[in-house]
């Protein structure tokens, strides 16, 4: 396969790939100038006489970032000459990873430790022993990405690693973990393989590639967004708290397409930023050993205080030898998350109120405050200069301190109208409205899972596109929680939302949910679906979309007379098709 002569931009690939997801097999889409893996069949061929030569880079996630890391993986192996396939893990079977000999994987986790819903089925054949072997030389590489607030850490990437390992490949390079502002470790990590592929496919010594560019790894930086309102959009009595935020950026600067996030860099408490150095006996003002900014400002912009890492935790577990604490450190991740639900560094100190901290050995075990990102609830086509967002403020007390969620409490509590944010845009490739302009949409999205698809209406509104829209919406109280009520009140009497269903759970003795109002009208559903419809999940992962997924299997089985497994197939080929898309969490 010749050699690329010149990277391809991110916004090219990206259209190109969604492209690719509306193609029917035996249709693809590989560089060109010819493709080498076909998806469709058990996986596809890779060609033998280009496995030798060719890196292969693989890439699964659910926002972008997986493929944005994939591209600029991409750009820099093109940049030293070598051959490459990209392509997403969907279209890889076991045959074709045993026929590739070098592999670069870029892996989400979604949620706590769950693999993307593109990379499912890979992982899932992975996991058979048929054609699977990797014994004919197959060197790979991993770059994990993830969260750590979650207690499975990039716990995709750590098990598509060691399983890569248990069936034979020769590691390339030790893993790579990435928290959720990554560039900086995934450049790192970029750079390294180019090193090492350059020199396994034979085009020279690593010694004479004295740079590899990293591309937009290194030139993105953060931006600047003006917040020119905020308001909050449940009522008084709600026993939730949600604020609309209106954001003024540079189009210049920041684009977006609907569906996108924006990460926002939050500072924590001004309360608790006080009491850690008070706790750790420092002057806020003293720049610690090491350090160029005072302790106040790496508490308050720079360090997680909110939620102790694993290397703190060990740490007072050992100075203090707390039989408590050990017990909960020993349990499964998954109860361990449970026991430490609300703790922060502070807490966490104070097992032993007594005991004086080393302050700097302490600072050096904080990881680093991590970047939130949040659905952006606006279109460009509206307003390219504006990015409105809808924040959920989770708040509760413990050991009587009041706490609350880190960014969210820092654009409710501490940001004012006029001040300026960091932000940066998050794409989501994988969530986007039908580019078909006269195709339906169907969407589910109680709570703040409606953030999107404000959006999305928004952004159909402007296009002037003539498909029927459907929105699920639902909260508590309709008096207190009727997010946005005004505006899609105002689009259902003008047509723009041709259906409207509502549940609000505790307005009557008997709770009703989305996926109520889902079943009660799954005829009409399924007459959409089967007339082309796309249908969109936003929201919880663990149980508003896996109830809505299991409804969906009900109504598909139901009025179109499958059965249960068929129902699956049937959404399986809607989500290959791109016409089932989620955004959970």
């Amino acid at each position: 396969m010749p050699a690329l002569t010149a990277p391809v931009h991110h916004a090219t690939l990206a259209l190109l790939r969604s492209a690719h997801a509306r193609l029917n097999p035996p249709q693809y889409l590989v560089q060109p100038p010819a493709p080498v893996i076909v998806a469709g069949d058990a996986g596809g061929r890779v060609d033998p006489s280009a496995a030798d030569t060719t890196a292969y880079v693989l890439f699964a996630g659910q926002t972008g970032n997986a493929e944005y890391i994939a591209d600029a993986l991409a750009e820099s192996l093109v940049g030293v000459g070598a051959d490459i396939v990209s392509i997403g893990l969907e279209d890889v079977g076991p045959a074709d990873l045993a026929a590739m000999k070098t592999v670069a994987v870029i892996c989400s986790t979604t949620g706590d430790g769950d693999f993307p819903t593109a990379a499912q089925g890979f992982v899932a054949a992975l996991g058979g022993t048929d054609g699977t072997a990797l014994t004919g030389g197959t060197g790979f590489a991993v770059l994990a990405l993830g969260d750590r607030s979650y207690q499975h850490f990039c716990g995709a990437g750590r098990t598509l690693d060691a399983r890569l390992e248990e069936l034979g490949g020769q590691r390339l390079l030790e893993r790579r973990d990435c928290d959720a502002d990554f560039d900086a470790a995934a450049a790192g990590w970029i750079e390294a393989i180019t090193r090492i592929v350059y020199e396994r496919l034979g085009l020279g010594s690593a010694d004479d590639l004295p740079a590899v560019g990293t591309g937009r790894l290194t030139e993105r930086s953060w931006q600047s967004a003006t917040v020119r309102a905020r308001r909050r959009l449940t009522g008084p009595a709600s026993t939730k708290e949600v604020w609309h935020l209106t954001l003024e950026i540079d189009p210049d600067s920041i684009s977006f397409t609907p569906g996108d996030g924006l990460a926002v860099l939050p500072r924590n408490a001004p309360s608790l930023v006080s009491a850690l150095c008070d706790r750790l006996r420092m002057d806020p003002q003293t720049i610690p050993a090491g350090q160029t900014e005072p302790v106040a400002t790496l508490l308050s912009r720079r360090k997680d205080i909110g939620r102790p890492g694993r290397g703190l935790l060990d740490h007072v577990a050992a100075e203090t030898g707390s039989a408590a604490l050990r017990t909960v450190l020993s349990r499964p991740d998954h109860r361990l998350t449970e026991a430490l639900a609300g703790m922060d560094v502070l807490d966490l100190l104070n097992i032993d109120s007594d005991r004086i901290w080393d302050p700097e050995r302490v600072l050096g075990l904080l990881g680093p405050l991590a970047p939130r990102i949040y659905s952006i609830a606006s279109s460009p086509a509206d307003d390219p200069s504006r990015v409105d967002l809808t924040v959920a403020v989770p708040r509760w007390t413990r050991e009587d301190r009041s706490r609350g969620g880190v960014c969210s409490t820092f654009l409710a509590d501490q940001i004012r109208e006029g001040e300026r944010l960091d932000v940066r845009p998050v794409p989501n490739p994988a969530f986007a409205p039908p580019d078909d302009h006269t195709a339906p949409m169907i969407m589910v999205g109680p709570g703040t899972g409606l953030a999107p698809f404000r959006g999305f209406l928004a952004d159909r509104a402007a296009r002037g596109a003539t498909g029927p829209n459907w929105l699920f919406f639902g909260d508590r109280n309709r008096a207190t929680d009727y997010l946005y009520e005004s505006e899609l009140e105002g689009w259902r009497s003008s047509g723009h939302l041709r259906e409207l269903h509502l549940a609000f759970s505790r307005d009557q003795p008997e709770r009703r949910y989305v996926q109520d109002l889902m079943r009660a009208n799954g005829s009409e559903l399924y007459r959409w679906l089967s007339g082309g419809a796309h249908l969109y999940v936003c929201g919880d992962r663990t149980a508003m979309a896996a109830d809505v997924d299991v409804t969906l299997t009900e109504i598909v089985a139901e009025h179109g007379g499958l059965s249960p497994a068929q129902a699956r197939e049937y959404l399986d080929a809607l989500t290959a098709a791109n016409r089932y898309q989620r955004d959970v969490y």
